[in-house]
């Protein structure tokens, strides 16, 4: 890696959206009842399955805070 230097553009790696949601956040569920946020373009381990799909991190954060809250109380 090169030493940034003034007046010298830093190199940066723009990740294009995907038009077929392979760039989703997703919550995926075990068999014991873990969750956990997953990209979709990762493949599922074997025995998770997706409960959750969104494009924004947040939402898919969000779903699990929902969940646990609702678990809680």
């Amino acid at each position: 890696m090169q030493p940034e230097l003034p007046g010298r553009p830093v190199p940066v790696t723009l990740i294009a959206k995907s038009s077929d949601g392979a760039d989703n956040w997703q919550v995926v569920l075990d068999k014991g009842g873990h969750h956990v946020l997953w990209r979709a373009f990762l493949r599922l381990p074997v025995g998770w399955r997706v409960v959750f799909s969104s494009p924004a991190r947040e939402a898919a954060q969000e779903y699990i805070e929902r969940l646990l809250r609702s678990r809680a109380g």
